[in-house]
């Protein structure tokens, strides 16, 4: 398999898997929840976030901009989450907290369910 295939692949699997927890948590919270638009929100807010990170993160020093630039980016993954669901500031936190909360289960549900085929290693000691 050629490897742009491969990432593409790869990076098609993650956003799903990434946009159900968002799902679940918009089901509980909004009226208007669908599995496309919750994947149109987590593009839409990783891609946002990511974007008002980087600006502000170029506007001084990092020290200061840095901890600025992840709370602008937060509250714009917010605003893509309030458009998308239709509901409040309120809300679309909570959508987020809950999504988050559900991705923790999930990811330890699939670590324990491919915890058998990982053959057994040397320890790592120190470095």
């Amino acid at each position: 398999m050629p490897p742009e295939l491969a990432l593409l692949m790869s990076s098609v699997i993650t956003w799903i898997v990434i946009s159900l927890p968002i799902y679940v948590a918009s089901k509980l919270l909004s009226r208007k929840s669908s599995f496309v638009r919750a994947m149109v929100a987590s593009l839409g807010s990783s891609l946002l976030f990511s974007l008002v990170f980087l600006l502000v993160l170029h506007l001084g020093p990092s020290i200061i901009t840095a901890p600025l630039g992840l709370l602008l980016g937060f509250l714009a993954g917010l605003l893509v989450f309030k458009e998308v669901f239709d509901v409040g500031w309120f809300r679309a936190f909570l959508i987020a907290v809950l999504a988050y909360l559900v991705f923790i289960v999930i990811a330890a549900l699939i670590s324990m369910i491919l915890i058998p085929f990982v053959p057994a290693g040397q320890l790592i000691r120190g470095f």
